[in-house]
């Protein structure tokens, strides 16, 4: 009664032992991986050559998302230093963005937003989707052939975009 079809009952034990050891183990590493980070996309070798690093940055411009993400901040851009606020400005949307991409007014001037294109314009300040910049911007749907206006008072630059394509960017500073 101490055997089972030929085997001892400890080497049994010793076997059901060993079986489950490995079975927790396996659990053991499956769960430890679900918990890791995905793996970061490769970056290039670092050089220790000051020349070779220098011809790479010379080489390979700076890259910069395109995109905004979901209800980050954005950064309005830095106006050229001749530019001066006017009472009025217009931008033009032509399908594939705005232009000019940044215009300044002083406040209480006018802002007009044209849409030239064949599609349809949701103006609205940043950030993406708050547009919670300068409410004064949200001037929603501009459809084809139409222009839109609004005086605006609030001193401040923020960005605006497209809603339908947060991309299509531009700046309005009031001061």
């Amino acid at each position: 009664m101490n055997s089972f079809k030929g085997f001892s009952s400890s080497t049994y034990i010793i076997a059901v032992l060993f079986v489950l050891v490995l079975i927790s183990a396996g659990l053991y590493t499956l769960n430890f991986r679900e918990g890791e980070p995905e793996p970061l996309a490769q970056t290039p070798p670092e050089t220790n050559s000051e020349s070779e690093s220098a011809s790479q940055t010379a080489s390979e411009p700076e890259t910069t998302p395109t995109q905004p993400q979901e209800g980050a901040k954005t950064t309005p851009e830095v106006p050229p230093a001749s530019q001066v606020p006017s009472t009025s400005a217009l931008i033009t949307f032509n399908g594939d963005g705005f232009s000019p991409s940044y215009v300044a007014i002083s406040a209480g001037g006018t802002l007009s937003v044209r849409n030239a294109s064949g599609n349809s314009l949701a103006f609205q300040s940043d950030p993406h989707p708050t547009h919670d910049c300068n409410p004064e911007l949200n001037l929603g749907n501009v459809y084809p052939g139409q222009t839109v206006s609004v005086t605006l008072t609030a001193v401040k630059a923020c960005g605006v975009h497209n809603h339908f394509n947060p991309t299509q960017t531009a700046t309005v500073t009031v001061s």
